[in-house]
């Protein structure tokens, strides 16, 4: 077993079409997409489980298209993992909330941004290994014969944030938010249960006593990540 764990959550990626572009050795996993990411997550946790707990450091493909980490940020991050002295911790970007939601008799108002983070054996122990919960998916259906999006059960504060998030348009929202119709119902679905799964792990970890250590980084190392952001842009109008 390698240390690099591939899951590919898109049946028409085959390992072969992986290994075309990611170089090195590492154990690939075929996903169905159930659980999206954090299904993904599991499968490769599921896959190296039988050589017991380790430090993980776990990413996605929206890192670097949907959500840009520039090299300051990067470094910070990387300097945050290789550094601290403590076991039992989570690091990455811990974002906050103004109003705790509650799950599952569970709350928080802090959670750590899945598409890039590091769980540590101690940490990832206290949670039994696990990262997605498919009762969490239930408080979402995925089916517009339904009529409901959110089960009734979920905290208000939590349908709140993700009618805005997910549905109202607002330029401050999610890049993809746009009004809920029968034709994007299921994709909506995925995306909103893949928040509330974020939001869950973050929970079970703090409830846990699990530390969560924040990426910061400097103003002056901002704005040099937004310049290279830009540049970025252009570059690739250029291109086209």
């Amino acid at each position: 077993m390698t240390g690099i764990v591939v899951v590919s959550n898109n049946g028409a990626l085959s390992e072969d079409d992986v290994r075309r572009f990611v170089p090195g050795d590492f154990s690939f996993v075929a996903h169905d997409n159930s659980g999206m990411e954090f299904g993904g997550y599991q499968a490769g946790l599921d896959r190296v489980a039988a050589h017991g707990p380790d430090d993980v450091l776990i990413m996605n493909d929206t890192l670097g298209s949907h959500d840009h980490w520039g090299r300051n940020k990067l470094r910070c991050f990387a300097r945050v993992v290789a550094n601290h002295r403590q076991n039992g911790v989570v690091a990455g970007h811990v974002q906050c909330g103004e109003q705790s939601i509650v799950l599952k008799d569970r709350h928080a108002s802090h959670w750590i941004r899945s598409n890039l983070f590091f769980i540590d054996r101690v940490a990832l122990e206290a949670v039994d290994g696990r990262l997605y919960y498919p009762e969490i998916d239930e408080l979402v259906s995925d089916d517009p014969g339904s009529g409901t999006f959110f089960d009734p059960s979920l905290d208000p504060v939590a349908v709140a944030f993700l009618e805005w998030w997910l549905f109202s348009g607002d330029p401050d929202a999610w890049y993809g938010s746009r009004p809920l119709t029968d034709e994007n119902w299921r994709f909506m679905a995925l995306k909103a249960r893949s928040i509330l799964q974020e939001r869950y792990v973050s929970m079970l970890l703090a409830d846990a006593k699990v530390s969560f250590l924040h990426t910061y980084v400097s103003p002056i190392g901002q704005i040099a990540d937004q310049m290279e952001e830009g540049l970025g842009k252009v570059r690739s109008r250029i291109v086209r």
